[in-house]
């Protein structure tokens, strides 16, 4: 997968403006800001004549989750206003504010649904990804190891911290210090799994030269960090408790330095 910048997966989620955080580094006089609207679908490509934006997944604890989308259905009205594509309805929702209620039309395979939600103001980048996994059941994730098809759920009845990295990624190699430390202090109470979404040559090469002891390297093969997880930038470590339940995320080097006490938190109400 390419390299990403953080959180531009979002431009797809939020229906701020299309290249997702373009108004960020701008000046903004405070009293006249505006923060964008967000739904919390994810919008995929569509290639087809056929009207109206597709749905590819929808983010947990978002305005539009529980209201019955799903993945594949296609929104063809946004209040009284008809949508012609992802672009149409990103436009469509940029005329509404914080507190609006909108009644949604969707398609599902031949039958025309609806559904009322209520519009929010756009969280920041990282708060959306911990609305999304925080207190919630880690979302499905197989990876390729050491050849193997593995499942994450496989590790369950150990607390498990989920290292989402690449290669490419500074940072992540001060993160592969730190949780060397955390397993010589935590041992085999944990248990440690690097994920990339590159490719499997690539990957391999660089663990020739910067091994990672202790830990399962797993390879993201079917994209799962960015389509169920949204994980888009790196380093991101995910702690999940012995019932695969997400207790925390952590972004960058400096969260990441919370990562031991917030395990021993875990290992203290066993």
């Amino acid at each position: 997968m390419k390299k990403r910048f953080l959180f531009s997966l979002f431009s797809f989620l939020i229906f701020a403006p299309i290249t997702g955080y373009a108004q960020e580094g701008q000046l903004i006089e405070p009293q006249k800001a505006q923060r964008p609207v967000w739904l919390g679908v994810q919008l995929l490509p569509d290639l087809s004549n056929e009207p109206g934006a597709r749905v590819g997944g929808i983010l947990r604890n978002s305005p539009v989750d529980g209201a019955g989308l799903r993945k594949g259905d296609r929104i063809i009205a946004f209040g009284d206003q008809k949508v012609a594509s992802a672009a149409s309805l990103q436009k469509i929702t940029k005329q509404h504010r914080d507190g609006d209620k909108v009644v949604i039309s969707f398609l599902r395979i031949t039958t025309t649904r609806k559904a009322t939600i209520v519009l929010e103001a756009m969280p920041d980048s990282e708060t959306i990804v911990r609305k999304h996994l925080v207190g919630e059941k880690a979302p499905p994730l197989h990876f390729r190891s050491k050849g193997k098809k593995v499942n994450l759920s496989s590790g369950k009845g150990r607390i498990t911290v989920v290292d989402f990295w690449a290669t490419w990624c500074g940072p992540c190699r001060e993160i592969d210090v730190e949780l060397q430390k955390t397993l010589q202090k935590f041992g085999d109470k944990i248990r440690v799994v690097s994920i990339s979404n590159q490719d499997e040559k690539t990957v391999n090469a660089f663990l020739k030269k910067h091994p990672k002891k202790g830990v399962q390297v797993g390879i993201d093969f079917d994209d799962a960090s960015d389509t169920y997880w949204h994980i888009s930038a790196y380093p991101t470590l995910v702690l999940l408790d012995e019932n695969q339940k997400v207790v925390s995320v952590m972004f960058g080097t400096r969260e990441a330095q919370l990562l031991d006490a917030k395990i021993q938190k875990l290992l203290n109400t066993k």
